[in-house]
This record gives C-alpha cells, sequence and structure tokens, in this order.
C-alpha cells in the first residue's frame, strides 16, 4: 500500500491477492479475484487543545498532526458478480450525494455520470413539463401519485429494488389522462431523458408523503389517501377541499366540528 499526499488529500491504492491459512472451503471458487482498492481521503490538522507536560509540570498548546480522514470518495475495480470477477464494472463511493465529483468519475474512471436519487427526480419532472404541459391538472397528478404507489404494493414482496420500465410508465400516463397524441412518441422521448432503462421507483415517489405546495400553505398527505383532496372553486377562487371523517386538532388542539 502507497500513501500520495497533494493538495491536503491522501489517495490510498492497493492490489489485493489471494490470502492462504489453511482454510478449507468447499463452496470456494477456484478463481483468485484480484483487484484494485482506491480511497481517496482528506487531509486535515487536527483540532487544536491543550496538554499537560509532565516534564515540565506546565499546561501547553499540543501538537497539530495532518490526520487523515474518512474517504471523500473512492472505487474497487474490477467488482465482484456472482463470485467472479466482471471486468465489466466498477464499484463507485461517494460519501456526500450532493457532491459526486463528476470530474473524477468522467476522467479516472470513464463512465458517464450515474443517476442518483436528487438528480433522478428532477429528470423525472423535466420529462413530465416539456411533454405534457398543459395537460398537468390536479387529477392527472393525483393519479399518478397513485399509480406509483399501487406500483409500490404490486411490487413490494420483490427481493430486488423497485423499478418501473419505459412500458410500465407509458401505461401509467395513459391512466392518468394523458391524450393519445402525447403518448405516441413516449418511447422516444423517455429514451432521450432515461436512456430506455428502468427508474428506481424510489428516485422519483415518496413512498411516505404526497407533498401539495400552495403559495399560502404546504400539505402533507400519505400517498394512497390523496384522492380525499379535491379542487374545487370556492368564491371564484381554486381551493383544496379535504373532508374530515373523525376528529380534527390544530397544533395537539381537538377542534369542535360545528
Amino acid at each position: 500500500m502507497r500513501g500520495l499526499k497533494r493538495q491536503k488529500q491522501t489517495v490510498y491504492w492497493s492490489k489485493v491477492t489471494e490470502i492462504l491459512d489453511g482454510t478449507e472451503m468447499h463452496d470456494a471458487s477456484e478463481e483468485i479475484y484480484e483487484h484494485i482498492l482506491c480511497s481517496i481521503c482528506p487531509v486535515n490538522l487536527s483540532k487544536a487543545g491543550l496538554i499537560y507536560d509532565v516534564a515540565e509540570n506546565n499546561i501547553k498548546d499540543r501538537i497539530r498532526d495532518w490526520v487523515v480522514s474518512r474517504p471523500e470518495t473512492g472505487f474497487l475495480f474490477p467488482v465482484f458478480n456472482d463470485r467472479s470477477t466482471d471486468i465489466h464494472g466498477t464499484l463507485y463511493f461517494n460519501k456526500n450525494i450532493k457532491n459526486i465529483h463528476p470530474d473524477f468519475i468522467e476522467n479516472v474512471l470513464g463512465a458517464p455520470i450515474p443517476r442518483i436519487p436528487g438528480n433522478e427526480i428532477n429528470v423525472f419532472l423535466d420529462f413530465i413539463m416539456d411533454n405534457f404541459e398543459g395537460n398537468t391538472t390536479f387529477n392527472f397528478a393525483e393519479s399518478l401519485v397513485e399509480s406509483l404507489q399501487e406500483v409500490r404494493e404490486q411490487k413490494k414482496d420483490s427481493p430486488e429494488m423497485v423499478t418501473v420500465s419505459c412500458d410500465e410508465m407509458e401505461q401509467i400516463f395513459g391512466y392518468c389522462g394523458a391524450p393519445d397524441e402525447k403518448l405516441s412518441d413516449f418511447k422516444e422521448n423517455w429514451e432521450m431523458y432515461f436512456s430506455n432503462e428502468p427508474v428506481a421507483l424510489d428516485n422519483i415517489h415518496n413512498s411516505k408523503t404526497a407533498k401539495i405546495v400552495t403559495p399560502d400553505a404546504t400539505i402533507c398527505i400519505q400517498p394512497d389517501k390523496i384522492a380525499l383532496i379535491e379542487l374545487k372553486e370556492i368564491n371564484g377562487v381554486p381551493s383544496l377541499v379535504i373532508p374530515v371523517n373523525g376528529e380534527l386538532k390544530i397544533n395537539g388542539m381537538e377542534v369542535e366540528l360545528k
């Protein structure tokens, strides 16, 4: 293992090969998994402080050292899939999802920037507004939330991450009321935004809360209950109506329904 310190960062890399300890494993593979593990770690000065010097019987400043922090980013190549070496993939680690170091991904790993939850929901919203502008009514948005929640319920027993394919999304948008002329080029348009790959449902749909935002208020409701909210015109003003079945509380105070 070597260490290289530049611009207050340390790059550690190691090449790991077979380790023989005499243990017999009946289900072990005959293949030796050789890989490179690289960690890029910030290097910072330790915190300032005081120490007691026994020899001098005196309290003085503690010597500040350069300390290697936990990895900021790193990668494992090649990946280990199905108990075998897979040279077609790299396992990438990044500490902060808001800063995935795109320059490192493109210039060092030579790979396209992966989609992450924070980005994928924005891409999904861009796809909707760019291709269904003028059709995103309240009923459309409400049906979309309900439909994605139903997909989650249908696939909740799946051992793998729940995803939604292009064909499934086309059916969902049709069910939500998107006009046929908007759906005629759905697959081509979807490919422009998502490369015709399945989308992780968690990246585009919040399973716990559906949030409705107006200039004056924010309403949070469970996705499977969003159909309770209606959009009606009251005194000439579009208004949200929520039925109250049972008790009503405001800041913990029970309100009488009269």
